[in-house]
């Protein structure tokens, strides 16, 4: 029954014009509930399901005719289904509110950085809250300049009289890989008596591994003279004076880049001093490592193992080979991640805070240990620059020895392979006479296979697929070190996800292929198809079926080459070279690096960050655009120093790596927000005074062929 105040007709009593105080006595509060009850509207008396209550029958105005039909409507309506009542009683709208709310926050948690957020707050409650906690005084530890490493001892030295940390440079971390260990695993220092060494000041950089010297004219074509030596397994640290509250400090492991063919830790470009120094300034110290490993024809030489019997295929390796180790330069590097862990606290570092970061083969190789090295605890974060771990091909072991190994007899005055009856041929012979060559004729014999590296965008020397087999512990091969380390080729390994799943950021420059093609290369199919065979060499059989689309998806138009944006521009060149420039770029660095970015944060949820470099180098030719390795002197912190827009950008991206490192999160004070790339391709473009979030979304049908067919292409 409806309270009065809500029947028809009532009419609301005059309030009077004075109200007296009513003083209640016993009794007055059951009369004063009963009122209250009366006036209480319950809440179904507002639900529209509910507007034929039975109630409105006492309401003295209502005829019979009315009630009838209330009566008849009533009865219509509960014969109604009950699928239909459900229906009408779902609550759409809300569950669309809740759907639009979830979304909203998934974005909002996407894109804010909570990291930075708390900065913000935590500053603005330092300054204006009287009450905010006072930080305790910093109190700061000396790092010894004097270390002992396996007996020997070794001092440091100041690079500047300005800087604030010591620097030990071309200290071993491995027996000289000569004599009778070329072509071997690298093997740990065995321990010196420390009576009988001498402190040695480590102020000078090691020439580095054997190399083909850059000509003056910094052109391909034939290389006479090499740099380096064979005894080239050395370290560089450089560590901060003092370090904070007794703690260690993250490390920085870098690995340079070269095609491995060439490259050295002591290149100008990678002098940490201006990184150093922007780490202490942001006052998040860290100690950075650099390494040499062997290259070419010492580090990457091929053979296969005796095959086994049929039925199994003559070309899986079911063993190691024999005469050789399979990928020294990368068990090289292997070592030096293992001297990390066991020597750098002397040094004032973390051995579980250590970061890979490399650039282009050193991008690789980082990928490649993220993907075989992983379970030991080497590393808990990697920084690609320009590589990926697919970026090359990864051949069987016949395959790579028919490339590099095969071609020397005739230069190195050596033996032939011998051809067995079942399998690919024997070379214990061709490899023994090589082990006894001088450096200097092993390199000259070797030139047959660099001197004309990388014309037509082809490298002789790759990665080398060693077969899922094990004769010891974890796969390996305890007589000489690891076995089957590379098992499985980096693609599939990646969609098992058998691997160390490590906050990652990879990242390009615009224009990755226009380093790698001769500028005097001809227009025409023919010479597309040269270059596709000479990086797929050992798979270009199986290619082939697969020559139409990639002709298709890269036709011969300038205006859709590289250097990208350049309209139908060819710099005077043939229309090929912008063609070509385009297609090796995708296929080496940037179709692998979204392969990685795309699998690993869909199907296992790493933390990841891409970047686009946009800036070309200082007096570059107009061809190269912004060509593979510009960002670099921008990254380690010394750009040229007249350009203003140059030094901030430089400035922006420091603050990224030393955070990154750090941190395991690029984002910072005072540096522009850079999102994770997740689902949506988020990426942040470095260019000069426009740092800015755009989509990586370039060619996406190209490189999403071109990632589908990593089998056939055979990585």
């Amino acid at each position: 029954m409806l309270p009065s105040f809500l029947r028809r007709g009532h009419t609301p009593a005059r309030r009077p014009e004075h109200t007296a105080i009513h003083v209640l006595a016993r009794g007055d509060d059951d009369q004063r509930r009963a009122s209250r009850d009366e006036a209480t509207i319950p809440l179904t008396s507002f639900d529209p399901d509910n507007q034929d209550d039975d109630d409105d029958d006492d309401d003295p105005s209502s005829s019979p005719a009315t009630a009838t039909r209330r009566s008849s409507a009533s009865a219509s309506k509960r014969s109604s289904s009950a699928a239909a009542r459900l229906a009408h009683r779902f609550p759409t709208r809300r569950v669309l509110a809740l759907l639009v709310v979830a979304v909203a926050l998934y974005k909002l948690h996407r894109h804010l950085d909570y990291g930075q957020l708390h900065s913000h707050l935590n500053d603005y409650s330092a300054r204006y809250n009287p009450w905010h906690p006072k930080p305790p005084p910093i109190a700061y530890v000396d790092v010894s300049p004097h270390v002992r490493i396996k007996g020997r001892r070794y001092r440091a030295h100041h690079e500047h009289a300005d800087d604030r940390y010591w620097a030990w440079k071309a200290m071993p971390y491995a027996q000289p890989p000569t004599g009778q260990l070329r072509f071997r695993v690298s093997r740990p220092l065995e321990e010196l008596n420390e009576a009988d060494a001498p402190e040695l000041t480590m102020d000078r950089w090691d020439p580095g591994c054997v190399r083909p010297r850059p000509r003056d004219d910094r052109k391909d074509g034939p290389h006479d003279d090499y740099d380096g030596h064979e005894d080239c397994l050395k370290i560089n640290v450089f560590a901060p004076q003092q370090r904070p509250n007794n703690t260690l400090l993250p490390v920085m492991f870098w690995i340079h880049g070269g095609g491995f063919i060439g490259g050295t830790s002591a290149e100008d470009k990678y002098d940490p001093r201006d990184l150093m120094k922007r780490g202490i300034d942001l006052e998040l110290p860290f100690v950075f490592v650099s390494i040499n490993y062997r290259l070419g024809a010492f580090g990457f030489t091929a053979s296969p193992p005796e095959p086994a019997a049929p039925p199994i295929a003559p070309h899986i390796p079911t063993r190691a080979p024999s005469e050789l180790d399979l990928n020294v330069g990368l068990k090289d590097q292997l070592l030096a991640l293992k001297w990390v862990q066991e020597h750098i606290e002397q040094f004032g570092g973390d051995k579980g805070k250590v970061t890979m970061v490399g650039h282009s083969a050193g991008a690789m190789s980082v990928g490649l240990h993220q993907l075989y090295s992983s379970g030991q605890g080497l590393f808990r974060a990697a920084f690609m620059l320009s590589g990926a771990p697919t970026s090359f091909p990864v051949p069987w072991p016949h395959d790579a020895s028919a490339r590099t190994l095969h071609p020397l007899p005739g230069p190195a005055q050596c033996p032939s392979p011998v051809q067995r009856e079942h399998g690919p041929p024997r070379n214990d012979e061709l490899v023994a006479c090589l082990r006894e060559l001088s450096t200097a004729e092993m390199y000259d014999a070797a030139r047959v296979l660099t001197d004309d590296s990388p014309v037509n965008a082809w490298w002789p020397y790759y990665p080398v697929l060693e077969g899922e087999w094990g004769t010891g512990e974890g796969g390996g091969d305890g007589a000489r070190g690891q076995g089957g380390w590379l098992n499985i080729r980096p693609s599939e390994r990646i969609l098992r996800g058998d691997f160390d799943k490590v906050p990652v950021i990879m990242g390009a420059v615009v224009d990755e292929g226009t380093r790698f093609i001769d500028e005097g290369i001809e227009d025409g199919e023919d010479e597309f198809l040269a270059v596709v065979r000479d990086i797929f060499s050992f798979t270009y059989g199986a290619i082939e079926d697969l020559l139409e689309p990639i002709l298709a998806f890269y036709p011969p138009n300038p205006s859709l080459g590289s250097p990208f944006g350049t309209s139908s521009d060819t710099f005077g060149l043939a229309p090929g070279y912008k063609r070509l420039a385009a297609f090796v770029g995708d296929i080496l660095f940037q179709a692998p690096r979204r392969h990685f970015l795309r699998e690993t944060p869909k199907d296992f949820g790493e933390d990841s960050w891409n970047y686009v470099y946009r800036e070309a180098r200082e007096g570059a030719a107009p061809r190269l655009g912004v060509q593979h390795g510009a960002d670099l002197t921008a990254w380690f912190g010394h750009p040229d120093a007249a350009d203003d827009a140059l030094v901030k950008l430089s400035w922006e991206m420091t603050g990224y790596l030393v955070n990154f490192v750090s941190r395991l999160n690029p984002n910072g004070p005072g540096l522009p927000y850079w999102p994770q790339y997740g689902m949506d391709r988020v990426t942040l473009q470095l260019a000069r005074g426009n740092t800015t979030i755009v989509n990586d979304d370039d060619r996406l049908e190209e490189m999403r062929f071109l990632n589908i067919n990593n089998p056939v292409f055979g990585r």
